[in-house]
């Protein structure tokens, strides 16, 4: 190959940022879900106290449960869509089942 193809190459791979750039907006994304993941788990264990939405009734720490297990369902399924390993799509489905579980009982809970 010549100079000029191995530059044009390199700057079609690099059109989106460079391989170094990417893992450090994957690392930082990764401290964010992990500071935020940190603190639903302390606010549903010290949480108390009923949050009003939609005219009804939610105990906080099963808010803090819903939000914290959404993260976390979002998580297993991007980790499924990269890796496609079994492991990954049997956490996503439960962690989903989890999610549509409170989210109905929610939906059709009458208080």
């Amino acid at each position: 190959m010549k100079k000029e193809e191995i530059l044009e190459r390199s700057r079609k791979e690099n059109q989106n940022g460079d391989e170094r750039e990417k893992m450090q907006i994957q690392i930082s994304e990764n401290r964010g879900f992990t500071v935020t993941a940190f603190l639903a788990a302390s606010l549903m264990l010290i949480g108390s106290g009923d949050v009003f939405l939609f005219g009804k009734s939610i105990p906080f720490n099963i808010l803090m449960s819903f939000i914290f297990i959404s993260g976390v369902t979002v998580d297993f399924y991007s980790k499924y869509k990269f890796f496609r390993k079994k492991k990954y799509l049997v956490r996503f489905l439960f962690s989903l089942l989890l999610v549509l579980a409170v989210f109905i009982k929610f939906v059709f809970e009458s208080q």
